[in-house]
């Protein structure tokens, strides 16, 4: 039954079937021509898509990122010559040198900060993991009362807000969350195979809160050593509401992923995080630096290769080119 209703969709949209059949030659044409570095080993100490996940997954994740930005943007991608940021981010999932250990595991960022930006910018502060679900009895009476979040180390923008001692509702709840993110094959379908190298863990983080002051969430968008863009979430604990800028701080009228809200002034701690983003994505050729900041100290939170697994386009196409136009690097040009 399922193979027939699959059957009746392909016919029934013709020019998708034609363009997956045209993305799914993506492939060949990058191995045979050589282009982003498959011509050549990846350099020691890293791994790509290309060498760790099979031919036919990367032809049908190329095929479906291809339908997508045709569906969106009414254009295929371009495979020989990228010039949009998700042309780039779809290419850089499978070709680019991505450093090992894994850089997905939340839990070892520390070793991403520079020696010298130690006292700058330090990793959030782990109170508890383990490789099972979280309750009160596993954390241990260690557990001073007061603001946590769980989360996952190997899943992007999990965070259950906590107030130890824990309810027995809390108690069920971060229970069953925590146990479903630990049962989750992170990286299966978005074939983000850099989240499976890692092993599961969740883990407990104390809120860096001070006082009542909110804490600031910024997501460096960062390619080839570039500054694509900044998305800012001024307060995050209470609204998700978020603003985009350039290198500079300046507003940016484009929408990324989400809509914009009013911006904010900018910070004196500013430059600051900008200097250590650029510091901390030098070994990568995409990620998005995601620093927290209480207004007295600044902590990594995250590296992210692959926002919404590369399968969301920015909302404006204007800022699709403009992004993919500031992402220069030795990658995409031979």
């Amino acid at each position: 039954m399922a193979n027939a209703l699959s059957k009746r969709a392909r016919s029934a949209n013709p020019d998708s079937s034609r363009l997956r059949g045209s993305a799914r030659s993506a492939l060949r044409l990058i191995l045979s021509k050589g282009l982003f570095g498959t011509d050549r080993p990846a350099p020691a100490g890293t791994l790509r898509g290309l060498d760790v996940l099979p031919p036919s997954i990367i032809r049908q994740r190329l095929a479906r990122a291809s339908v997508i930005s045709h569906s969106v943007y009414g254009a295929q991608i371009d495979f020989e010559n990228p010039k949009g940021f998700f042309e780039k981010l779809v290419l850089s999932k499978f070709f680019a040198p991505i450093p090992m250990p894994s850089p997905a595991d939340s839990l070892a960022l520390t070793r991403f900060i520079p020696a010298d930006l130690s006292e700058v910018i330090k990793p959030l502060p782990v109170v508890w993991q383990g490789a099972h679900a979280l309750t009160s009895d596993r954390v241990g009476a260690e557990i001073t009362p007061g603001q946590y979040f769980a989360k996952s180390n190997m899943l992007p923008d999990t965070a259950l807000a906590i107030t130890f001692p824990m309810d027995p509702a809390m108690t069920l709840r971060a229970k069953r969350l925590t146990r479903k993110w630990l049962d989750t094959d992170a990286g299966e379908r978005t074939s983000e195979w850099w989240r499976n190298l890692i092993a599961p863990r969740a883990f407990l983080e104390r809120d860096v809160r001070v006082e009542n002051n909110p804490v600031s969430h910024w997501r460096f968008h960062i390619g080839g050593g570039h500054i694509l863009g900044i998305v800012v979430v001024p307060d995050y604990r209470r609204s998700s509401a978020e603003a985009l800028y350039d290198e500079n701080f300046t507003p940016l009228p484009h929408e990324l992923f989400l809509p914009n809200s009013a911006p904010i002034t900018e910070p004196s701690y500013f430059k600051s995080l900008r200097y250590a983003a650029l510091r901390i994505a030098e070994p990568f050729e995409y990620v998005r630096v995601d620093i927290c900041h209480n207004g007295e100290q600044a902590y990594l939170s995250a590296l992210n290769l692959t926002p919404f697994g590369a399968q969301r386009l920015p909302r404006s196409h204007a800022l699709n080119a403009i992004m993919g136009e500031k992402w220069q690097s030795d990658l995409f040009r031979g």
